[in-house]
C-alpha cells in the first residue's frame, strides 16, 4: 500500500512467493518504544543518499530468520517522533545489523516441535542502507504503522479465537465423555452455564472482528472499533481457554492436548499490539472527546 514499484519488486514479490521473509523491528527496550511509540530512541541519521541507522530493538517477530527488517527509526530529530519517524527497509545481511537472540517467552514453545516464530533482540550498528530504502513517505512512519496495525490486530483476533473455539470443542467432547458424581459432567449446569457465556462471548467477538474488518475495507482507519475488538476478544478468549483447562482437569493440564499450549500462548495477546490499557485509552478518549463544556451542564442539570 505504501511501497515503491522498485520495493515491491525487490521485496514483497519475493515474501509473496515465499521465497524470503521479513520481521517488523519497531519495540525497544528500557527506555525505548513500547507502548508508549513516541519514546522511540533508535535513529537514522541522512549522509548523502544513505541513512545510517543506530539503535537497539527487541520483539521484532521473525528476525531472527528473516532477510528483511522493517526498521521504524527517528529520521528528524527535531520533530516531535510523531511527524518525525520513518520505516526504513533494512535487510539483516547489512553489515551492522546484529541478531543478539531469540527471546524467550510465555507460550514460545509451538504444538508441533521447533513450532512458532521468534522474536529477535537487534541491535543496529552504523547500518548504512540507501535511503531509497525508506518505505512510505519520510517522516510518516506512524501514518505507516497504522496501515499494518489495524488489519494485524484483526488477524490477531481471528487466530485466537480459532484456539478458544477448538479449546471449547475437546472440553465439551471431554464433558460428554466424563462422569463423576453419579452423572455425565455435560449435566452439571454450573459447567453448561459457564460453556453458554463463553460460546456467547465468543460469538460477539467474531461479530465484533467482521464490523471492524468491515469499517477498514470500506476505507476506515476504525481504530476504535480494531480497538474495542481487540481488547474484548483477547479477555474472551482467555477466558475461554481457562475454562477448556478447568473442565479438562489433568488432561487440560497435560500436553497430550493442545489446550495447554492454547492457554500459554493466549496471555500474550492482551499485550501484543497494544496492550489492553493502550486500547482503553484510545476508547475513553474517544468516548470523551465530543463532549462540549455545555453538553455536559446540560446532562448534569438533567
Amino acid at each position: 500500500m505504501v511501497g515503491t514499484d522498485e520495493q515491491k519488486e525487490r521485496w514483497m514479490q519475493p515474501l509473496i512467493d515465499g521465497e524470503m521473509t521479513s520481521g517488523f523491528s519497531m519495540t525497544e527496550p528500557l527506555q525505548g518504544g513500547g507502548s508508549d511509540p513516541k519514546m522511540l530512541q533508535t535513529t537514522a541519521e541522512k549522509e548523502g543518499e544513505e541513512w545510517v541507522i543506530d539503535g537497539h530493538k527487541w520483539w521484532t517477530s521473525g528476525g531472527s530468520d528473516a532477510d528483511v527488517l522493517l526498521v521504524t527509526a527517528r529520521t528528524d530529530q527535531e520533530a516531535h517522533p510523531y511527524e518525525g519517524c520513518s520505516f526504513v527497509l533494512v535487510p539483516t545481511d547489512a553489515e551492522g545489523v546484529e541478531i543478539a537472540r531469540n527471546i524467550p517467552h510465555l507460550g514460545g514453545e509451538g504444538i508441533v516441535e521447533g513450532g512458532g516464530i521468534g522474536h529477535a533482540e537487534v541491535r543496529y550498528n552504523n547500518v548504512r542502507v540507501p535511503v531509497a530504502n525508506t518505505l512510505g513517505e519520510e517522516n510518516a512512519g506512524f501514518q505507516v504503522a497504522q496501515v499494518r496495525l489495524g488489519p494485524a490486530r484483526l488477524t490477531h483476533c481471528m487466530r485466537y479465537t480459532g484456539m478458544a473455539t477448538r479449546a471449547l470443542e475437546i472440553a465439551k467432547a471431554y464433558l460428554a465423555e466424563r462422569e463423576g458424581f453419579d452423572s455425565q459432567l455435560a449435566d452439571k449446569q454450573a459447567l453448561r452455564f459457564r460453556i453458554a457465556d463463553a460460546e456467547t462471548k465468543l460469538h460477539a467477538g467474531r461479530t465484533m472482528v467482521r464490523n471492524a474488518a468491515w469499517r477498514i475495507t470500506a476505507g476506515e482507519q476504525a481504530r476504535v472499533e480494531v480497538g474495542m475488538a481487540k481488547t474484548f476478544v483477547a479477555n474472551a478468549t482467555q477466558d475461554a481457554i481457562d475454562l477448556a483447562l478447568q473442565c479438562c482437569g489433568g488432561n487440560g493440564i497435560g500436553k497430550d492436548l493442545p489446550i495447554a499450549y492454547f492457554y500459554e500462548s493466549v496471555r500474550t495477546f492482551r499485550t501484543v499490539d497494544g496492550a489492553d490499557e493502550v486500547h482503553k485509552r484510545v476508547i475513553a478518549r474517544d468516548a470523551f472527546e465530543d463532549l462540549a463544556s455545555e453538553e455536559i451542564e446540560h446532562i448534569t442539570r438533567y
